[in-house]
C-alpha cells in the first residue's frame, strides 16, 4: 500500500505509541488524499491502519497526543471529499472519534457563536497546552490554503476543555493583551503555532507563523 505520510505523533508517557497521518494538504500536482490514520503499539515495528472512514480520503495536517492521557489523541483534517474537515478527537486509543469543531459551540470574539453549517475552511494546525490544567487547553488554527471555498472562519481558535467549546482569538478584541494583532477571516492562509511547554509561566508565550491564503482550486507545480 502506497501513501504520502503528513503527520507523525509519538506518545511522550509511552514511546511505543506512535500515531501516523497520511494525505497531502497542499495543491501541487503530486499531492494525494490519504488513506487514514495509522497506528503502531510497539514503537513502529508494525502499524494498524484505524478503521475510522472520516479519516480515508482527507488530508491530514496534525496528529497531537496527550502526555497526561495516553488515550487521548486529536487528529486534524483540512479537507475531505465527503466529511467536514475538523479537529477529531478520541478518548479511547483510537477506538472511536468524534469530531469536535462543531460550529455550534464555536463562538466569534464578539460572543457570537459561528452557528450551524457554517464553512469553517481547512483546518492546518492543533497544539496541546501542556502548561495548562490537565492538558484542557488546546489551540487549533483555519486557513483558506485553496482546499475548500473561501472562509471567514480563518484565525486562531482556543479551547478550554479539550476541545468541547471553542473562542476566536481576534487581534484587537482583548485590551489586556498588548500588540495583538492576529488576523482573522478570508486574509488568513496556512498557519502554524509553537509555544514553550517546559516551564510554568510559558503557557502566555505564542508564535503564529501566517501566510497569505490561497484561492480556492489553485494548483501549483
Amino acid at each position: 500500500m502506497l501513501f504520502r505520510s503528513s503527520a507523525l505523533a509519538i506518545s511522550a508517557s509511552n514511546p511505543d505509541i506512535l500515531y501516523a497521518g497520511t494525505g497531502n494538504s497542499d495543491l501541487s500536482f503530486t499531492s494525494r488524499t490519504g488513506v487514514g490514520v495509522l497506528k503502531s503499539v510497539d514503537g513502529g515495528k508494525t502499524w494498524s491502519l484505524l478503521p475510522e472512514t472520516r479519516f480515508k480520503g482527507g488530508r491530514i495536517t496534525k496528529i497531537a497526543i496527550d502526555d497526561r492521557n495516553v488515550n487521548r489523541v486529536y487528529v486534524t483534517v483540512a479537507d475531505h471529499p465527503t466529511a467536514a474537515p475538523g479537529v477529531y478527537r478520541t478518548t479511547d486509543g483510537g477506538l472511536t472519534w468524534r469530531n469536535v469543531l462543531d460550529p455550534t459551540k464555536m463562538f466569534l470574539a464578539d460572543g457570537t457563536p459561528l452557528g450551524s453549517g457554517a464553512n469553517l475552511g481547512s483546518v492546518t494546525d492543533l497544539i496541546i497546552d501542556r502548561l495548562s490544567f490537565n492538558n484542557q487547553n488546546i489551540f487549533v488554527f483555519l486557513g483558506n490554503v485553496g482546499l475548500r471555498a473561501e472562509s471567514d472562519a480563518g484565525g486562531v481558535w482556543k479551547s478550554p476543555n479539550h476541545g468541547d467549546t471553542w473562542f476566536q482569538m481576534a487581534g484587537g478584541a482583548d485590551p489586556s493583551i498588548p500588540n495583538n494583532t492576529l488576523p482573522t477571516g478570508t486574509t488568513v492562509g496556512n498557519v502554524s503555532i509553537a509555544m514553550p511547554t517546559l516551564r510554568q509561566g510559558d503557557e502566555e508565550i505564542i508564535y503564529a507563523f501566517i501566510s497569505n491564503p490561497i484561492p480556492f482550486n489553485s494548483t501549483f507545480d
